[in-house]
Order: C-alpha cells, then structure tokens, then sequence
C-alpha cells in the first residue's frame, strides 16, 4: 500500500488531501458541539438577565402599588374602624386620582360585603366575598398581600389585587382595604422590548405568570388569565424561586428555549422565550459552511484545500473564537488584520466587529435606562424626581448640561433645575409660551422633540451660544393632570443628537412623565390633607377657646365661694368649693350653711382644734378660722371666711370663702424649720470651735506642739463643716432659682466614683464595686457628681450597718448608678419626700447621725442639674438610692 502510494504523487496528495480534510471535518464537527453548547448557555444567561430586569421592574412597580395602599391605610386609620363610608370614598377618590395605574379601590367589611368602590357600580356593590380567596387569606393575614391575576367584574379588566387587612386596635378583624393593579400595564413594557428591530428578527417572545400558572402579561391578549403553567417547561421550580432555562415543545411542536425567572416578593415568574432555530442559528450557519468546505475538500484538489486553509478556513476559525460571546464586557483577541483585508472575510469581520459594538451599546443602553427608570420613579418628591431627571438624563446621552423648565403662575417658563449652566443666567431666564423662536415654547407647543444646531444654517439662539453650548435639545413632558415640563439638553460640540439618542430620551420621558405626575399629584394631595387638617384645627381650636373662655369665667376664682340665703340654704357654689366639699351638681338646693359647716368639720385632721377655731371666730368680725385637711398624702390648709351679704338696712344671706394657704402655711413652717435647723446645726460645730480656740488662748498652759495641732485641726475641720452647711444652701438656692452654674468635661466613670468615695469622712468596712468594664466616659461637672457620690454613700453608712454597694450600667444614652445600703430601710410613704430639705427633722424621724437634712436634696438638684432624676427603691436587704443622668450633658 505504502509503495503503491509512493507510486503516484497524486495520490500522495490525494491520501494527504484525505486525511487532512477528514482531520479537518472532526474538528469542525466537535467545534460545533462547542460553540452549540457555548451559544446555549449565552442565551440562557441572556434570557435570564432579561427576565431578572423585567423581575425587578415587576416587583419596583408592585411594592410602589402597594406603599400607596399602605399610605393611604395609614393616612386615617379611623374611617376603615369607624366604617366611615363617605370619607372612604373620598379617600378612595383622591387616591384613584393619584394613581393612574389602580383601576379599582374598594372596602370589603368583616362579613364579607363590598361597601364602598371606586369606581361604583351598583351590580357588584355589596357583593358577598366571604367565600373567596381574597377574603380568606386577608382574615388570617396581619401584613399586605398580592393576590393574582383575575377579572374585575366592575370594570372587566384584567387586574391583579392587592389587599391589606384593617384591624382595630384590639387587633380584631374589621375588614379589607383593596386595589386592583392593572395587568395590561405589566405587558406594556414587554411589548417595548419585544418590538425592538433585533428581538423581533429573533422572535423573542415575553410573558409573566402569576403564582397559580395563570397568564397575566403577554402580546397574546387572548390568552390573558389562562393557565398556561402546564405548558411551559420549569415553570414549577421557578415558582418556587428557582429561575430556570430549558428546551421544550410548544403546542405547535416548534422547540423553543425557555427562561423562567421568579419574582420574588409575589411568587409570580417571568417567561423569555425563543425560537431553537436563532439560539443556534450561527451553529446552523457554521456547519453549513463546514459542509462546504468539505465538498469543496473532495472535488477541488490539493491546491484549492490548502488556499481555503490558509484564506477561510483560519479566518473563520479565528473570527468564531473572537466572537463566542455576545456580551459587552468579553475581552476579545483582536481581528484588526483581518478588517483590513477587501474580501468576503474582511467584511465578515467588520461586520462582526459592527455587530459586537452594536450589542453591547445596545445592551449598556438598556441597562442605563432600566438603571434611570428605576430611579425616577423611586421617590414622590417633585423637587426630587426633577433633580434626578437632570442627572439621569446625563448619565444616558453625552451631553454637557441639561435644564428643566416648568411654566410658573403667569404661564412663562422658568428654571427649575439645571446641571452645567450658570446659576446666574438661568435665574433670568422666561419664555413665553408663544414665543416662535424659543425651542422649550416650541416643543411643548408641537408636543414632540425640537433640535437645534449652531453653524447649520438655521437659528440658533444667541443667549445659549454665549454659554458655550452648540447643540441642543428640547424635550416636552406632557401631562394634562398635573402640568407640562420642559427638559433641554445641551452639548458643547455641535453635535446633532441622532435618532437612537431621541428613542432612547423619548422612552424615558415616558417614565419622567408618570413620576413627575405621581410626585406633584402625591404632592398636591397632601398639601390639600393638610389643608383640611389645618382647617380642622382651627374650628375646634375656635370651639375650644370660646368654651374655655365661659368656663373661665365660671372658674376665674382660685377659691371657694358658697352663697347662702337667709333661710340658711344654699343658692350658689362655685366649682373650687364644690370639690372641696365633694358637692355634686344636684345637691345645692338640699344643702344648708350649716350642713356645710358639719361638712367642714368632718374633713378637718383634728376636729377639736377646729372646733376651737370656730368658736374664737363667732366672738369677732371678720369671722376667720382655719381648717387643716388631707388629699391623699398631703396636708392641705384652707382659711375659711364667713361675711354677711346685703347692705346696711337688710341682710340678703351669707357667703363663705375657702382659700387655700396651704403654701403660705408651708413657707411660714418652712422658716421655722431652717431657723431651728441650722440653729441646731451650727451650735455645735461653733461650740468646738469656741472651745478649742479659748484652751489655745489660755496663758497659764502651755500646749504642746501636737496639742496645738490637734486643736487647730478640730477648728478646721468645723469651720469646714460651717463652709459646707452654708454652700449646700447656697447650691440648693441657685438650683431653684435655675442659676446652678456647671462646669463640665470629659470623666471616667471609675475615677469619679473613687474621688467620691475618698471624700467620705469615715471608713467604709464593706465597700462592693460592681462597674461596666472598660469604665464609660461621661460629660460631668466632676466636683457636683462626687457630692452625690459622697452624700449616698455617707448616708448609707449613717443609717446602714456598714455595708455599701455601688452598681452602675449603661441603657439607650444614660448612665444608671445604685447606692444600697443594709439599713432598715425607708417607708414606702416617705420615699417620695426623703428628697426634700429638712424633711426627716420636719417629721421627727430619728437619726443616727448628725446633719442638717440636706444631703438627698442636694443630690436631687445636682442630679437633676444634669438633666437626669433620682429616686429611692425599698427592698429586704436596706435600701437603695438610684439616680440616672445622660452619657453627654442635655440639662434642661
């Protein structure tokens, strides 16, 4: 064989022709199955980034739907309570108004009935949906829902629901407030993308299933609300929130490839789908061109093989490999020698070149305007949404500035927002809508885009091209609810905005213009709510004053006043002596003076001393006498005045006055207790002061030196007393007069607690630290916060058996600190006076230890210096002072 070969060069030729052109088809053949599987998995991560955007979107659109709902439920949560069926109307009104996308909103009560929609019809008004599933599910439910696809039978449109049970506030069921969201605005931006040039040449198709297979959007209208789920291979893992790609047979037996993404937050998926035939229709196109090539292997000779492996089959080869993927950012090997070549080949290769930019500038725009979509619609803040037009609007087309322009009272155009020009020139800026020059009059009169270019020919205006721009565009935003807007954009270079840069401006000012309606309607409705409210306010504050004005006169005296007529009963009792008295509206007229007298005495603390008083006062004119009573915990003293009423030839009855003196009586009080207080309490440290000083003074001794000292420290240490006493006043009366001065600064807690602890005169025996570690830091006036300190812990050591205990943590801002004692512990009844001056000295308690009474209330005007509270706890092991005080100082 190998001579017979070696006969023939031909055949030599022919053999290695065959061999290498079988070498050559394997190859082909197994790159294709490659490049099959390459191209399928590039159309499956296409479909699904597609259907993921359109899934966002979905979702976007949704939870915008239902926020509104969710505002609106919260805008007056009384009406759904109440059942207040006209304010719910207008309610539902004005929120249709605002959303143009609702169909319906209606109120289905807790038994089921449908009492109140908008729109109205009289056919399905009170219709019974105790039974569906809508109401079912909302009973149980204690969050906003979204229910599926299905048929508004008020309307017939497609619709999906979104529901949000109402409860009462004892969380009891009171019905459902809910909208219907329609379904056709869902298959709207299915059909944008659909009809687009290139997907349509690719027969992309776009559908979306709700959570039970049914179809909700779709170019196919007639199958709308059908399920369909069967159907469509991988829909059920989808709707369980795993997206999916897989081939499958229509109805038709076409295979086609399916894409299913979930959307997440309603259970629903979105379907990509396309023919078979274009995912490998470059697969397709390859192996035709390997069977080819292979035909023209087996007739076209040796020569003719090795041109076609050195001119196309390399070529192709390297151009396949360059281009596997269509995505914008793949790193491609460079094809440069190849565009340059004049054949078939070189313009494959430009073409492809062509294609792959246009791929990616097309995939990059979509992204951008999804991106920009997303964002205006993001918010209801009409200064917002304008704000974000401008900067999105730069951020999809090259352009140096861009200006929003919206008519103002008078109808001219004026700035509302810009980016790139002179904040100067643009607050000078008014154009009449009739103006024929001006490009915003003109576009919102045509109602279409209007381009301008310097140096072409034709107008341009003057002003602008003094700001350095040479291109612009104007771009209407028409709304006929809420007023039209103006967008311009400008370029430096007189550059003309081509017809994709218009599509794509065009498909956003759509969505600028929903946006723009939602803020400024949103924005509108609550300024009218508010409005309303204000009004509202002002009509019961009207009613209030005018009610608080007669009861004021009623009221105006701050005593007690009782008229009686001669016959001794009573014509008249202001409400002051009725409360004090406990008299109720009817027991007037079957009341006499006298049954008030008894009334008084009854209430008196001591009757006899009040018997007293009243006899002393029957001997002279005016007859005054005091009563001494108690509310709850406190002793209140009234002085009761008897007058005669009449002139001086009849008498027409008799008046009685209660007049509270209660805060004379304690002031009176007051000073007799500071004066016998301090009295006390400097006697004693005066009497070791005068005693040391005469045994200094004595001339027939002769002290020693340490003697001397010990006398000296004595005098000292009570003239330090005396200091002290005299500081506490002074520190109490700055505190109540608010002149309390504080210098703060930064301390730990650790250092503070101990300086305070070693200013205590005498030794602790048990002392227990329990501190948060690392010690916090606290803005402080550190020599206020060791007096409370020291005061707590002394007085713990005063009347406790030596044990201390000092707790400190940190909650929400605040600092917490406990002083406990193993004393025998407070009254519960005198805790909330223990913090007055001199209350224990008032009341007699005994004491173990000397003091003026003021330790506690200096620690309260300290602590509350500081803006913090201090309070006394009762348990079986003593008791225990606890003061809060915030980390950084806010004293009021």
């Amino acid at each position: 064989m190998i001579q017979w070969l070696r006969q023939s060069l031909l055949r030599q030729v022919f053999s290695g022709y065959l061999l290498f052109g079988s070498v050559i088809i394997g190859v082909g053949l197994v790159m294709n199955g490659i490049v099959r599987q390459q191209l399928m998995r590039e159309f499956q991560a296409s479909d699904q980034a597609l259907g993921q955007a359109i899934a966002v979107q979905t979702d976007s659109r949704l939870q915008n739907a239902r926020d509104s709902l969710v505002a609106l439920a919260a805008l007056d949560p009384e009406i759904f309570t109440t059942s207040a069926y006209p304010a719910m109307e207008n309610a539902f009104k004005a929120f249709k108004a605002a959303r143009p996308d609702i169909d319906r909103v209606y109120w289905i009560d807790r038994r089921g009935h449908m009492q109140v929609s908008v729109p109205y019809d009289i056919r399905t008004l009170g219709t019974d949906f105790s039974e569906e599933r809508i109401f079912l599910r909302a009973s149980q439910a204690d969050t906003p829902f979204i229910n599926g696809g299905s048929v508004d039978l008020t309307t017939f449109n497609a619709v999906a629901i979104i529901a949000i049970p109402i409860r009462d506030q004892q969380n009891q069921f009171v019905g459902i407030l809910a909208t219907n969201v329609l379904l056709a605005d869902f298959s709207q931006p299915l059909n944008l993308i659909v009809n687009q040039p290139s997907q349509q040449a690719q027969g992309l198709r776009l559908s979306m299933l709700d959570d039970r297979g049914m179809l909700i959007a779709s170019q196919e209208r007639e199958r709308l609300l059908q399920p369909i789920g069967s159907e469509i291979p991988g829909v059920e893992a989808a709707l369980l929130g795993q997206p999916t790609s897989q081939l499958g047979l229509d109805l038709q037996q076409q295979q086609w490839l399916y894409s299913s993404v979930p959307v997440p937050s309603v259970g629903w998926v979105v379907i990509v789908q396309r023919p078979a035939s274009a995912v490998f229709q470059v697969v397709n196109r390859f192996s035709t061109w390997l069977l080819v090539v292979a035909l023209l292997f087996a007739g076209g000779g040796w020569l003719f093989w090795l041109f076609l492996v050195r001119h196309m089959i390399h070529p192709l080869h390297h151009l396949a490999t360059s281009y596997q993927l269509v995505e914008p950012t793949v790193n491609r090997p460079k094809t440069s020698q190849l565009s340059v070549r004049h054949d078939e080949v070189g313009t494959l290769a430009r073409s492809l070149q062509r294609l792959d930019q246009d791929i990616s500038k097309r995939l990059s725009e979509l992204q951008i305007l999804l991106e920009t979509s997303n964002a205006v619609v993001g918010t209801l803040d009409p200064q917002t949404v304008i704000d974000t037009i401008t900067h999105e609007v730069q951020r999809l087309v090259d352009s140096q500035a861009v200006v929003v322009l919206v008519p103002d009272d008078h109808g001219a155009l004026r700035v509302l927002a810009s980016t790139g020009r002179s904040k100067a020139y643009d607050q000078t800026v008014s154009v009449q809508p009739n103006d024929p020059l001006s490009p915003s009059a003109t576009a919102l009169r045509q109602g279409q885009p209007v381009q301008m270019l310097a140096d072409s020919g034709e107008y341009f205006p003057a002003s602008i091209a003094k700001q350095g721009f040479r291109s612009l565009l104007a771009i209407p935003i028409i709304s006929h609810h809420v007023g039209n807007v103006v967008v311009m954009v400008y370029r430096t270079n007189a550059q003309a905005f081509d017809a994709n840069d218009l599509k794509l401006l065009l498909m956003f000012a759509n969505y600028a213009t929903l946006a723009w309606e939602h803020a400024v309607l949103y924005e509108r409705s609550d300024v009218r709510l508010q409005a309303v409210a204000h009004e509202n306010e002002q009509l019961y504050l009207a009613a209030t004053h005018e009610k608080q004005t007669l009861a004021a006169i009623i009221d105006s005296m701050r005593d007690g006043l009782i008229l009686a007529g001669v016959d001794d009963r009573l014509l008249v009792a202001n409400p002051r002596a009725r409360t004090l008295l406990a008299l109720g509206d009817g027991a007037i007229d079957q009341l006499s003076l006298t049954e008030i007298y008894q009334r008084l005495r009854q209430q008196a603390v001591d009757q006899a001393q009040y018997d007293r008083g009243f006899a002393q006062a029957q001997s002279r004119q005016p007859q005054v006498w005091l009563l001494e009573t108690v509310n709850d915990t406190n002793t209140i003293v009234f002085e009761i005045h008897h007058f005669h009423v009449g002139d001086q030839q009849q008498l027409i009855g008799y008046g009685l006055v209660l007049r509270d003196i209660t805060h004379e009586h304690e002031v009176e009080q007051f000073k007799t207790t500071l004066l016998a207080a301090v009295g006390h309490e400097l006697r004693t440290p005066l009497a070791a002061i005068k005693g040391n000083a005469s045994t200094l003074l004595q001339d027939d001794i002769v002290w020693p030196l340490a003697e001397q000292r010990h006398f000296l420290s004595t005098i000292s240490s009570e003239a330090d007393r005396l200091a002290s006493m005299v500081t506490n006043l002074l520190d109490i009366s700055r505190f109540e007069a608010g002149l309390l001065p504080l210098q703060r600064e930064w301390y730990a807690l650790d250092q503070l607690i101990a300086a305070g602890i070693q200013r205590v005169a005498r030794p602790i025996p048990r002392l227990e630290l329990d501190l948060p570690t690392p010690a916090p830091a606290i803005y402080v006036d550190a020599a206020r916060f060791e007096v409370v300190i020291r005061n707590l812990v002394a007085n713990g050591l005063a009347y406790g058996e030596g044990f201390i205990q000092i707790q400190a943590r940190c909650e929400q801002q605040h600092l917490i600190v406990q002083v406990r004692d193993d004393g025998p512990g407070i009254a519960n009844h005198d805790l909330p006076y223990v913090f007055q001056r001199f209350y224990r000295a008032h009341h007699g308690i005994q004491r173990r230890s000397g003091g003026t009474g003021l330790g506690l209330a200096i620690c309260k005007a300290f602590i509350e210096a500081h803006g913090g509270k201090i309070w006394g706890e009762n348990d079986q092991a003593g008791t225990t002072i606890v003061f809060q005080i915030p980390i950084v100082g806010n004293a009021g």
